[in-house]
């Protein structure tokens, strides 16, 4: 679809990029570190919000499924005596559990009616654990290792996974694969839990204290496949335990219980059966010895005796009766969350102690818990709680979204608030006891294009495969700033009764529903001021456009009506203003104090909620890609010359469709409300000529046309009436009339669906240019224009200059690749998609142009047929003198002048030279001196091309114009009084000697 006369490109995209790199930066400084969070909760007044009642709940089960019937079967058999353990693969979307020597595996997604059984000699089985399988060692269908530990043997299994028939589900089917030669003996250590790393790492913990790694490789020669090495003992330890027996050994052990691996800072976490805790250190690239950091014997209360601490604000000691809180959980805390915080223990009591190098915090304890379980992950807690009698339930704890309205007295005191942490408690009464929980993974695609969007963004770059785990981290920043792009966060609990799939749901699926049901108003309005008008509207917005996730697109029309409704509400969204008249401005100063010495500022407009959430949905879509370059060089390991790598595109093709599909539909939303006059687009287009601040030719829809409905904007957008105007007159600075305010805003508004549609207009032209081998058509530019390729960011592919002469140039190496003379195909068929898909890109002048070219190049092929060659000549001739200023002449003449069809070699420039001034302004002195010297170089270039075009026919060099041309630069020097003088001599000189040339052409030829 091309653009209209009114769709500037150049002033309004520009001037909106601009206010998205604000918002960008502006919405990235909001995101404040944890450790910033904790320290400013300590000055608020509660941590914790409440979710309203009536609205539709925040975590909900979305479906439990009962166990499998052999696995209960052989529990009961077992009467409860037997060694039992369960957990969750989340890697391969599949739950296990253990009967003494049984291992049994099933999805917990879903129930096909499949659960695989593997058992082991007679000994049962201790521990549990998934490891990457290494590549080169085993057959390419092994993706997984099973890791099984009895207390006399480590045993090695294959798992092989396989995707469905039509490839959703990529593992759909799940083998177990014996591998006999890969055991090796425990040599008397029982292990208690092993975990694993992306890298195909695997450490076990024994009852013995002690953290063993088992490796195997292919095994050659006297080497066994699987060997077993202890991580954490010295020499002296291992001589103690050959030499001296056990009995004479009266050191108390304390086991390893628990393990947990820091993938992004390569450490280990160990928790023992004395609440004692370990961190270890693998080294740099998680590949070195393990070496011990540091050892907590007292974590659960570092303020106790022993420490000598004191307590200035803390309850009461302990009783009898109240023993000491136990250790539950320990997971890390990712780098996104926080840069100083590294790891969170959840405490039996429901008290969290985050984990850090600086001093530590007292909190109160102002809630009874009784916890057995717990499962922490980027910033969402779940956790078992029986203190109550009848029923147990889950508590799931996550960060709270909505703003702070309450507004301090202090500047300080607002800013702590804030940015202080403040968290949403949903209980959810369940049948059983939680034993483990885990997050549902997305899947593999959704991951990688996740994973190409987000990988030069904050710490994504320190993350490794796998993208499914990688991209959990991007929960840890809330759900406003993901909820466009993530699915609804799900985890999968693991309790006595069977597996319980929870969903968290996002304040836009509380939106959703509140309206797809028979919502009050009340509600609608209470949701606002929960959120605040902005967020609110960003949220009516990815309704309304169907922005959401894919498996959450499900939408109604009627729903996406009422949010577009809602959007447009003044009575929701507010009103346009000014900056100042607001009671928030009153809070610029300390209550009952003046501002003494502060400068009064200039009064601004102050949008509406609409444009808040715009910006806001806007920034959140071209955040991962706006201010990172679109292209990158990837080079052979080992080396760091440019010349070595070859160019390519940072996003991947998955990526950049999905997003130009979001983009698209907002794009095509706000047009369509436009269109239709809906809002405040309808107001401005009621007010006639006020409505032309919109556009520069005219009032925003038609030529000074009225909305036909009435606009809920009429009732409450009015001008001052004349008591105001009077008061008004006594100001020192005359403020906006309503009517302008409206306008303005929509002109703003309309400047962000500019900047939309040429956004989506730059990936689908970097989707065809990637499909064409972006490395090949580089080749083609030179290494000025290469080296800005590599660094051009997307907010200059979309906005500047520099970004629309490479498009020009990727563009003509596209066409190039069709139309040159080993041609793929035709200009018809690649200009039809360009049109069609990035119009701002490629108009009609380009495709007339590329259509000549195409002529010329089929032209220069047909030597043995003149009267052919003359035809296509012409036609290209015919369709280049209807874009005189748009052709590259330079090019262009010197395939006409190897046809001999010199009728376009000197006509076609002089056309060119004319449309350049076609007004006579240089001439008459009337052009901005800005612009003369490049309009007159630009004059000069076409009438070399017909001068050189005449020597070459008579063989004259170039020598004998070097003082004309030299002649030609004075104007540049002279004054603008002198300038029209110089011309005319300049013209006079030129047209000289082109008749000269031409009657000594004419003689020769006589």
């Amino acid at each position: 679809m091309a653009w209209g006369e009114d769709e500037a490109i150049g002033p309004d995209v520009a001037s909106a990029g601009l206010h998205v790199s604000e918002r960008i930066g502006r919405d990235a400084a909001a995101q404040p570190d944890l450790e910033e969070a904790l320290e400013a909760s300590r000055y608020a007044s509660h941590p914790y919000s409440s979710h309203p009642k009536e609205w539709p709940p925040l975590v909900e089960v979305a479906e439990i499924r009962q166990l499998p019937p052999m696995l209960i079967e052989r529990y009961n058999t077992a009467a409860g005596e037997g060694t039992a353990l369960c957990g969750i693969f989340s890697d391969i979307h599949r739950a296990w559990a253990t009967v003494d020597n049984s291992f049994f595996v099933w999805h917990f997604d879903k129930w096909d009616g499949q659960c695989q059984e593997h058992n082991v000699d007679e000994q049962a089985i201790c521990a549990v654990g998934l490891a990457r399988a290494k590549s080169g060692i085993f057959i390419e269908a092994i993706q997984y290792l099973l890791v099984l530990a009895t207390p006399v043997e480590l045993i090695l299994v294959g798992a092989c996974c396989s995707a469905s028939a039509d490839g959703t589900d990529p593992y759909a089917e799940l083998s177990l694969q014996p591998l006999p030669e890969y055991m090796i003996a425990t040599d008397g250590v029982t292990m208690t839990c092993i975990t694993c790393t992306e890298k195909g790492q695997i450490f076990l913990a024994g009852r013995d204290g002690h953290i063993y790694e088992l490796q195997y490789t292919t095994g050659s020669g006297w080497r066994k496949r699987c060997r077993k090495v202890c991580l954490t003992t010295g020499i002296g330890s291992l001589l103690s335990r050959w030499v001296v027996p056990n009995t004479f050994k009266f050191s108390t052990v304390d086991p390893i219980v628990d393990m947990v691996m820091d993938e992004e800072r390569n450490t280990i976490y160990t928790r023992t059966e004395g609440m004692k805790m370990q961190l270890f250190d693998l080294g740099a690239n998680g590949d070195g010895p393990l070496t011990k950091i540091t050892e907590e014997k007292n974590i659960v209360d570092p303020l106790d005796a022993p420490y000598g601490g004191r307590r200035t604000n803390a309850p009461p000691p302990r009783t009898a009766r109240s023993p000491k809180p136990s250790i539950v959980c320990i997971s890390p805390l990712s780098a996104m969350e926080s840069k100083w915080l590294h790891a969170v223990v959840v405490l039996s009591d429901g008290k969290r102690l985050f984990l850090t190098t600086s001093a530590g915090r007292v909190h109160p304890e102002d809630l009874a818990l009784k916890v057995e379980s717990a499962f922490y992950s980027a910033g969402a807690l779940i956790m078992s709680d029986s203190s109550a009698t009848a029923m147990s339930s889950l508590l799931a704890v996550q960060k709270g979204s909505a703003a702070q309205l309450s507004l301090p007295s202090t500047f300080g005191t607002a800013s702590r608030a804030s940015r202080a942490l403040r968290e949403t408690v949903s209980a959810l009464p369940v049948e059983g006891r939680m034993l483990c929980a885990s997050d549902v993974l997305p899947l593999p695609d959704a991951a990688y294009m996740l994973q190409s969007l987000y990988a030069d963004v904050e710490c994504f770059t320190g993350f490794r495969k796998p993208f499914e785990k990688a991209c959990i981290k991007l929960w840890a920043k809330g759900d406003l700033p993901t909820q466009h792009i993530l699915p609804r966060r799900r985890v999968v609990v693991f309790n006595t009764m069977g597996l319980m799939e929870v969903i968290f749901n996002r304040p836009v699926d509380i939106l959703r529903k509140l309206f797809d049901g028979n919502t009050l108003r009340s509600q609608i309005e209470e949701f606002f001021n929960r959120f605040g008008a902005g967020e609110a509207a960003a949220m009516c917005l990815m309704i309304a456009a169907k922005l959401l996730y894919a498996e959450d697109s499900l939408i109604s029309n009627s729903v996406s009506e009422k949010a577009a409704e809602a959007f447009e509400d003044p009575g929701l969204v507010g009103m346009p203003q000014i900056a100042g008249t607001t009671a928030l401005s009153n809070t610029r100063t300390q209550a009952g104090g003046f501002s003494m010495g502060q400068v009064v500022q200039e009064a601004e407009p102050l949008f509406s909620g609409a444009y808040e959430g715009l910006c806001l949905c806007s920034s959140r879509l071209l955040y991962p890609i706006w201010e990172f370059p679109i292209m990158v060089i990837r080079r052979p390991a080992g080396t760091n010359k440019c010349e070595d790598g070859v160019i390519v595109c940072r996003l991947s093709a998955g990526a950049m469709e999905i997003l130009e599909s979001k983009i698209h539909s907002l794009e095509t939303f706000l047009r369509s409300r436009r269109n239709k006059r809906r809002g405040l687009y309808g107001y401005v287009a009621g007010l006639g000529d006020s409505g032309s601040i919109l556009y520069k030719t005219g009032p925003i829809i038609g030529p000074g046309g009225h909305s036909n409905g009435r606009s809920p904007y009429n009732s409450q957008i009015q001008d001052m009436d004349p008591a105001d105007k009077s008061a008004s007159n006594k100001k020192p600075r005359l403020l906006y009339t309503s009517a302008e305010l409206a306008a303005m805003e929509v002109r703003a508004m309309e400047c962000l669906r500019r900047l939309l549609r040429r956004s989506g207009e730059a990936l689908f032209l970097l989707q065809l240019i990637c499909q064409h081998n972006v490395a090949r058509l580089a080749q083609t530019l030179g290494n000025d224009l290469h080296k800005k390729l590599v660094q051009l960011t997307f907010h200059q592919l979309v906005c500047s200059e520099d970004g629309d002469q490479l498009a020009m140039c990727l563009i003509s190496a596209l066409m190039e690749y069709y139309i040159g003379p080993e041609g793929r195909g035709t200009v018809e068929e690649i200009s039809t998609k360009l049109k069609e898909g990035c119009p701002s890109y490629f108009n009609e002048s380009d495709y007339k142009y590329y259509l000549a070219v195409e002529c010329l190049e089929r032209a220069a092929s047909m030597a043995n047929n003149p009267d052919e060659r003359d035809i296509l000549a012409r036609d290209a001739f015919n369709l280049l003198t209807k874009i005189p200023e748009s052709a590259d002449l330079s090019a262009i003449c010197k395939r006409f002048e190897n046809l001999r069809f010199y009728e376009a070699v000197v006509r076609l420039p002089l056309q060119k030279a004319q449309a350049l001034d076609s007004n006579a302004d240089i001439t008459n002195g009337q052009i901005d001196p800005r612009h003369h010297d490049t309009i007159m170089l630009q004059r000069e270039q076409c009438y070399e091309i017909v001068m050189n075009a005449l020597r070459t026919l008579k063989g004259v060099g170039h020598s004998r114009m070097q003082s004309a041309d030299k002649s030609s630069g004075v104007a540049t020097a002279v004054d603008p009084a002198s300038r029209t003088k110089v011309l005319v001599v300049s013209i006079k000189k030129r047209f000289g000697q082109f008749l000269q040339l031409h009657l000594e052409l004419l003689s020769c030829m006589i």
